[in-house]
């Protein structure tokens, strides 16, 4: 489940509507609307997540809202330290005669969020406990959702492009020169130059994940993952294998935070690097078509959060359109990442026809080129879950 952004406003809130919307059709959902006490809608028969993805609109604003449902809106909806709005809708409706919130918010427990008017929250039976209120009930029974409070998709992308600081970074490990060894009628030279060029076992072990991750990608033969037939094979075998410092990376439990603050930086970075010389700009963009190769690792996808995944679409979807922008920098084939990332998303959420399964499928076994039919599936999917 996650929402992504397009070029417009519209595109970018119907990508942004289909993420939490995903998000919350892998278990039964709950979520509130307005109340229309004197003329109560009858029961319909639609699933409770019908009834509120085609519940009215009626938003209002926070300081309307009650006290702790602002507490509620802040717990769940953003990241005080980094400055970053999570997605985040507020219903209200009618159940028993009773006025009830649900919070459609990103959390781990996605049927915590629903609360009587006075904030009390509803606890609901579950297996082997009769203690509680039965949420199959509620679901069919609950009425007069209405959306009352959202953050929107501009407010997201403002957070992440004013809240989200440079990745602090103090210990990157400078390589050595390995100059020297250029005997280069020598078989075992490669592996020689290598083996100079790993990380210290105490480096390896006390180095940052920012630092660790900026060194990676200052690896020398950073370019090796372009030979070989496809870029995952070339990212497994052209670095995985050769620099332990990308194991070590992709161990790492908070490398997620860590990609999300130098992901965002290409917005900083590009405009400055007109001036640099041929070779320098060259690097500057395979370095950043790495990064969203290790994004789009099924390993960094599985450690994501639901808020983080949305933050990486969101940002996929920008860098995009910086790239198109700057296409003297960027090539075609800087699309190929950002299409992996959106390919396991759409197959993941099974959102692609049994046909256009097997062809993503195997583009995200080797994925070595785009073509324009299948990138414009890949937005078209998107966009058309998203409204």
């Amino acid at each position: 489940m996650s929402k992504l952004v397009s070029k417009n406003s519209a595109f970018q809130e119907a990508r942004l509507r289909y993420t939490a919307a995903m998000l919350l059709c892998m278990v039964t959902i709950i979520c509130g609307c307005s109340v229309n006490q004197e003329s109560p809608q009858e029961f319909d028969g639609r699933s409770f997540f019908q009834k509120i993805n085609e519940a009215p609109v009626d938003l209002v604003s926070k300081e309307d809202l009650p006290e702790w449902l602002n507490k509620k809106i802040e717990f769940y909806g953003m990241d005080a330290d980094k400055g970053i709005i999570f997605p985040l809708r507020l219903f209200r409706g009618l159940w028993n005669g009773s006025v009830i919130y649900f919070l459609e918010a990103l959390s781990s427990c996605v049927m915590c969020n629903t609360y009587f008017e006075s904030g009390e929250q509803i606890i609901w039976r579950v297996s082997g406990v009769q203690d509680g209120r039965d949420v199959e009930i509620f679901e069919s029974e609950s009425i007069n959702w209405v959306l009352i409070y959202e953050h929107s998709s501009e407010q997201i992308l403002s957070s992440l492009q004013s809240g989200i600081v440079r990745l602090s970074v103090s210990d990157k490990y400078e390589f050595p020169d390995i100059s020297h060894i250029n005997d280069w009628h020598s078989v075992d030279i490669i592996p020689r130059r290598f083996a100079a060029l790993q990380l210290p076992n105490d480096v390896l072990t006390n180095i940052s994940t920012a630092g660790l991750l900026e060194t990676c990608l200052e690896f020398p033969y950073l370019l090796n993952m372009m030979y070989s037939n496809d870029y995952q094979r070339g990212f497994e075998r052209g670095l995985l294998a050769t620099f332990n410092g990308f194991r070590e990376l992709m161990e790492r439990t908070d490398l997620v935070d860590a990609l999300i603050i130098k992901y965002n930086e290409l917005r900083f970075d590009v405009p400055n690097v007109g001036g640099l010389s041929l070779l320098e700009i060259g690097m500057f963009a395979h370095r950043h078509f790495v990064l969203e190769m290790i994004i789009a690792q099924d390993v960094v996808i599985k450690n994501m959060s639901e808020a983080q995944e949305i933050i990486f679409l969101l940002l996929a979807s920008e860098r995009m359109e910086i790239k198109r922008s700057y296409s003297d920098i960027f090539s075609g084939i800087h699309i190929v990442p950002t299409a992996l990332l959106y390919a396991k998303k759409v197959t993941n959420d099974n959102l692609v026809s049994a046909d256009m399964k097997v062809k993503l499928d195997n583009f995200i076994q080797a994925p070595s080129f785009v073509d324009q039919t299948t990138w414009t599936y890949l937005n078209e999917q998107i966009n058309n879950n998203f409204k």
